[in-house]
């Protein structure tokens, strides 16, 4: 019997996104004005999102990817990784749902679908749903 140990990788804490939203735009010399006017959104969001006070919800995500080329998944799943600690992501099934902030509405995230290659996540805000995609490479699988 071959008892082969594998040790993945679990960080012990979680990083805001607005704390790697802020590293891109100093690493790629963008003031937070340039990326509010970029985004179409105000320079309050960018500083909310960036002083850890709001998430990165997922119309901002899109527009961030469209801004500054980091992909909007990428944003998700920063802020799910954020949200909920490894034990609870554990448990996760098809039906459960989840909340966030975007700019001051509460936006629903529902999964609708897991498989090898990830979450299928379908968000709302009472009026559009978009789909979105998290990654194994978030650590949620």
């Amino acid at each position: 019997m071959n008892n082969i140990k594998t040790n993945a990788y679990q960080p012990d804490y979680t990083i805001h996104p607005g704390e790697i939203l802020e590293e891109t735009l100093a690493a790629r010399g963008i003031k937070k004005t340039a990326l509010a006017e970029r985004c179409g959104i105000t320079l309050k969001t960018v500083s909310q999102i960036i002083n850890g006070k709001a998430l990165i919800p997922p119309s901002i995500a899109f527009r961030l990817e469209r801004a500054i080329g980091v992909s909007a998944s990428l944003w998700s799943n920063l802020n799910i990784d954020y949200e909920f600690p490894k034990s609870s992501r554990e448990t996760w099934e098809v039906g459960d749902t989840f909340y966030i902030e975007d700019d001051g509405k509460k936006l629903k995230g529902e999964i609708i679908s897991i498989s090898c290659y990830g979450y299928k996540v379908l968000w709302s805000n009472g009026e559009e749903t978009i789909e979105d995609k998290i990654s194994p490479s978030s650590g949620l699988i």
